[in-house]
């Protein structure tokens, strides 16, 4: 196509876009040619909320590089509480549980936090990103469980069940608040990791 006709016969790209899909266009296709690309978009972030766990804030930090941001922290954006599971990896509550038990424990277990709960501090906090940067860009660094409940909110799904969307590890997701709701403008955007070693995704299996 065109854009991919520009790339092969330049020698360095320039790019000067203000949108996300044409930057991750772009990229895509100096990856593919192997092309040198210089970003000079015109896509900048009004400031940046992290979840204050760790996780979290690496990448917050990472990316506030290129910005300068005094990085705010919001713990209503931290990943589901799990009680006396907490710090425990899925190997070890499913060794303690049981295989055939796990799902049935992340769906429905008291000793977690439910995903109503979840949900209302996720609202919460988005709602305040909504008005605190009301007109402008905030980059907003959660969690896999706080992604799916954006998920579900926007698309009007029940909260509990199976993930019916893919969240891959550092991936980038474009929502906007508009008309007085939250809508998903891109999801699971992940050609910025090209040329990096395979990422996870949490996988999803329809309920």
């Amino acid at each position: 196509d065109m854009l991919n006709a520009e790339v092969a016969a330049a020698d360095v790209v320039l790019d000067c876009s203000d949108n996300f899909a044409t930057r991750h266009a772009i990229n895509r296709a100096c990856v593919a040619l192997r092309k040198p690309l210089v970003s000079g978009a015109g896509v900048r972030f009004d400031g940046i909320v992290s979840s204050p766990l760790e996780r979290a804030l690496v990448t917050a930090n990472l990316v506030n590089t290129a910005h300068g941001h005094e990085i705010t922290t919001d713990v209503r954006l931290a990943e589901r509480a799990h009680g006396r599971f907490e710090g425990w990896t899925v190997q070890e509550i499913t060794a303690e549980v049981g295989a055939d038990q796990v799902d049935d424990f992340f769906q429905h277990s008291a000793e977690l936090e439910s995903w109503d709960d979840v949900t209302q501090r996720v609202v919460a906090s988005l709602d305040a990103v909504a008005l605190d940067f009301a007109g402008g860009t905030a980059l907003v660094v959660s969690h896999g469980g706080v992604l799916d409940m954006v998920w579900r909110i926007v698309h009007q799904l029940d909260l509990n069940g199976y993930r019916q969307c893919q969240i891959p590890n550092a991936g980038i997701n474009h929502v906007v608040w508009q008309d007085g709701r939250w809508r998903i403008v891109d999801w699971a955007l992940v050609d910025h990791l090209a040329g990096l070693p395979p990422q996870p995704v949490y996988q999803t299996t329809s309920a």
